[in-house]
């Protein structure tokens, strides 16, 4: 599991990931999960990038981040139109790419004290 550097007096920091799962702080989490700084959310339903919509989108919109930050599993998914349509309707910027990278860049995002918020698709084994 790789390791990220701790980052300014966040409550949750994403400190590792591999296929098993994402580590924040001392927990290794095997299911989705979306995440703030201040936040962790253990129970977010998506599994697959199909999963993602309005509803999925909406849960990381709560603590009116200017940044999210989605994690699509272990292949970068491009987003679709009407994904990228509901971020920009609501002033909030996104990124998706893989989730190594979504967890290195929402630790970067935290480091600079932006308000990001972090949707992590983790896949089971037997979906890779």
């Amino acid at each position: 599991m790789q390791f990220a550097q701790e980052f300014g007096d966040a409550r949750y920091r994403i400190r590792g990931y591999d296929h098993s799962g994402v580590r924040v702080n001392d927990t290794v989490y095997r299911k989705s999960l979306w995440l703030t700084p201040d936040e962790l959310h253990a129970d977010w339903p998506v599994r697959h990038v199909d999963g993602l919509d309005e509803t999925a989108f909406s849960a990381l919109l709560e603590g009116e981040p200017e940044v999210v930050v989605i994690g699509t599993g272990w292949h970068c998914c491009p987003p679709r139109p009407q994904w990228l349509r509901f971020f920009a309707g609501r002033g909030v910027g996104v990124e998706f790419m893989d989730t190594p990278a979504a967890c290195r860049t929402f630790n970067v995002l935290m480091a600079e004290g932006r308000r990001v918020a972090c949707g992590l698709i983790v896949e089971p084994p037997q979906a890779r």
